[in-house]
């Protein structure tokens, strides 16, 4: 295993990222699109599809947001990434087996804005998923998704992770369309979304590959309680036995739990967390030296009672903890 114990922080240990500006409402056009009975096997189903909509909705935008919950609604992630289904670049017959992976989803939506009158690319780069927290130190492409160019400038867009998920360990895509991933907000996309080229960010000031690397796996729960600000930020918690650190997580949500999992150390802490405003608090003690993976799930049950509880990872750290505390890193 790599040693980390050296890996050095780039940011100052308490950021936080700030929400979306903005967040679209898609009820309504997922309402139209699930009244819709048009049979799409081909690219050229895609005209009957695309006209549906024009007719439907004037605006650009609803356009969009149409384009986006079919796609994510009416295709199926393939988890395997094999069998005679699994054609990534082709169109006709992603839409023939309805399952693809990243590149079939992104073509299929970019094809689909095309016909809508709205440009769409397609952007490269690399996705965080998952537990494992510290990728390769080199860039590396796994992922692809859009940005469309509405309104004046380009809008970031991951419609095959706005269509489901697959739960940590399993091969199981769970089908489950939402709108976190829909014109989200460069600040945010950047947290789990490293492009190949930097133009793609969208952002003033970019992000490097050690920057991105460095910053904590944002889970499906983080996703799923609204959680608009963490702390630490960073991946890597350098500390020692003994030492208190503090967890932040900032919702408009009630929570209530907090579940500390490490599967390298095969432990677990339950807590109940703390609240101030809109912010809850929990002061965890490191309990081990050494280097270990840190999972973080936070939910609005109360958790010590008995009982059977779903569990879904909001944040996964890597813990690098010395025995003696004057030896932690400054």
């Amino acid at each position: 295993m790599k040693n980390y114990g050296f890996f050095i922080l780039i940011i100052t240990l308490f950021l936080s990222f700030s929400a979306p500006a903005q967040s679209y409402d898609l009820q309504e056009t997922e309402q139209f699109i699930q009244a819709q009975k048009i049979e799409v096997s081909s690219s050229k189903d895609l005209d009957v599809l695309a006209q549906k909509i024009i007719t439907q909705y004037p605006d650009s935008l609803s356009r969009v947001k149409a384009a986006y919950l079919w796609v994510a609604k009416n295709i199926t992630y393939n988890e395997e990434g094999n069998g005679p289904q699994h054609y990534a670049s082709n169109i006709d017959s992603v839409l023939k087996y309805k399952t693809t992976v990243c590149a079939g989803y992104v073509n299929v939506f970019v094809m689909l804005c095309e016909r809508l009158g709205i440009t769409a690319k397609e952007v490269d780069g690399y996705g965080k998923t998952g537990t494992q927290v510290l990728p390769n130190d080199k860039f590396t492409s796994n992922h692809s998704w859009a940005a469309v160019w509405l309104n004046g400038k380009w809008n970031l867009t991951d419609v095959t992770w706005g269509s489901g998920y697959t739960l940590e360990g399993t091969h199981t895509f769970t089908r489950k369309s939402n709108g976190w991933y829909f014109f989200t907000e460069p600040e945010v996309f950047i947290l789990d979304h490293y492009p190949k080229k930097g133009q793609w960010q969208l952002l003033k000031d970019t992000v490097s590959w050690d920057d991105f690397i460095s910053y904590a796996n944002i889970g499906l729960g983080a996703k799923e309680n609204d959680i608009s600000s963490y702390a630490p930020m960073q991946a890597v918690i350098h500390s020692a036995v003994g030492k208190q650190v503090v967890f932040s997580f900032t919702t408009k949500k009630d929570l209530s739990t907090i579940l500390l999992t490490s599967k390298q150390k095969g432990f677990q802490e339950l807590g109940t967390l703390a609240k101030r405003g809109d912010t809850y608090y929990y002061s965890y003690k490191i309990p081990y030296d050494g280097q270990y993976d840190l999972q973080i799930d936070l939910s609005d049950v109360d958790r010590t009672k008995p009982g059977n509880y779903s569990s879904m990872v909001d944040f996964s750290y890597f813990v690098v903890a010395t025995a003696n505390r004057e030896e932690v890193k400054r």
